[in-house]
């Protein structure tokens, strides 16, 4: 078919009307940033911009690139009313332009926040994407003073709280050689005795008896009775999940002198993770084989003979009983899926089962988002 003039104008202005932004500029003088030239009908204010780039095209005060400033409306069109002015911080996270926030249009991006591998300074420390996805500027050094800066918890955090008794848990700036921390400069040690510093209180301290705080035991106290679960100690985190996030990984290492005479006696002393997330809720700590973190877990392979060898990675840690026994499932790490902007709570409890005696023990450290994906549930490995 052939097309005559009069066709041929109204097939071209019912493209320069469906698709206006691109064919404008045949309408007249040129104009900035896209737009077609002051005061056309597409460009309504005649600041060189049009409608969907204009968000008000009613304003030449308000368009793409504009400097903000302080008189209530969005300038430079990127969503946010005075963002970045003194005493302004538009998207809530707690620091204004001023401050330090380098993007105060986005409530993830803030001085000490978690970098992600995203393409953003999440951290507003002037690199992107620095280091591996999910690492951050650590918040505990040179020490730390709560469980949820000593774990890496940076931002994000809305409460925290502890039970049991306070000589059973410890922030540890150091363990062994061994056992140190893995994020920044100090970790969280959980006992069901006494935590390493606090053992000096009795003379001749070892883990095997151990402590028992169930009121009848060699350190006295209320925290559990006959039955289980006995020497019951937890530190409970809330805190939001960052955008760009979808992993939330921790490191740890579980120790007790109830190897190897007590294992696969089904009371075994137990370390739990237990998460409220909107992928998965219940103990994400476990085994290839579900089990959890016990004597009997297929991941508790370093240990101590009773009367004999002894893996020298427990030197120093009152695991290393030559007589008795005692083993550790050296370091691993457990990660599990999470929502961006979901509110999570994490329990992290160690406890007796059956009765007081014969310590466990458990360090945590470097409880970090990261951008990579975690298929399916929870899931722990050693770490490499």
């Amino acid at each position: 078919m052939t097309l005559d003039a009069r066709h041929f104008v109204l097939a071209f202005g019912f493209a320069t009307l469906a698709f206006g932004g691109t064919f404008g500029c045949v309408r007249g003088g040129g104009g900035g940033g896209g737009g077609d030239g002051g005061g056309s009908p597409y460009d309504m204010d005649g600041d060189g911009f049009q409608v969907p780039i204009d968000c008000d095209d009613t304003d030449p005060n308000n368009f793409p690139s504009n400097i903000e400033v302080a008189d209530g409306t969005d300038n430079d069109c990127d969503g946010y009313a005075d963002d970045g002015l003194a005493g302004v911080d538009s998207d809530g996270d707690g620091f204004t332009g001023p401050a330090g926030d380098c993007n105060d249009a986005n409530a993830a991006i803030f001085p000490g926040a978690m970098e992600m591998p995203n393409s953003q300074d999440d951290d507003c420390d002037g690199m992107i994407d620095e280091g591996k996805g999910g690492t951050h500027e650590p918040c505990d050094c040179p020490g730390a003073t709560t469980p949820s800066a000593a774990l890496g918890m940076c931002a994000g955090l809305i409460s925290e709280s502890a039970s049991g008794p306070a000589m059973a848990k410890e922030i540890m700036p150091y363990w062994t050689s061994s056992f140190a921390p893995t994020e920044g400069c100090t970790m969280l040690h959980l006992s069901s005795g006494l935590s390493p510093n606090n053992q000096s209180i009795m003379p001749g301290y070892i883990t095997d008896p151990g402590c028992d705080f169930d009121g009848s035991g060699a350190c006295g106290g209320t925290f559990g009775g006959d039955g289980a679960p006995n020497d019951d100690v937890s530190v409970t985190l809330t805190f939001t999940v960052p955008d760009g996030a979808n992993t939330l990984t921790w490191d740890f290492a579980f120790f007790s002198v109830e190897w190897p005479e007590w294992v696969m006696q089904g009371f075994n002393d137990t370390f739990e993770a237990n998460i409220q997330s909107q992928t998965f809720t219940g103990n994400a700590s476990f085994d290839e084989n579900g089990a959890p973190i016990t004597v009997d877990n297929v991941l508790f392979d370093t240990t101590c003979s009773a009367g004999g060898p002894c893996d020298p990675v427990l030197l120093g840690t009152r695991f290393d009983d030559t007589t008795g026994g005692g083993g550790t499932t050296n370091w691993l790490q457990t990660a599990t899926p999470v929502v961006p902007g979901e509110t999570i709570t994490l329990t992290f409890r160690i406890y007796d089962v059956g009765d007081g005696i014969l310590d466990s023990a458990v360090v945590i450290d470097n409880l970090v988002f990261d951008g990579g994906f975690t298929e399916g549930g929870p899931g722990t490995n050693p770490i490499q």
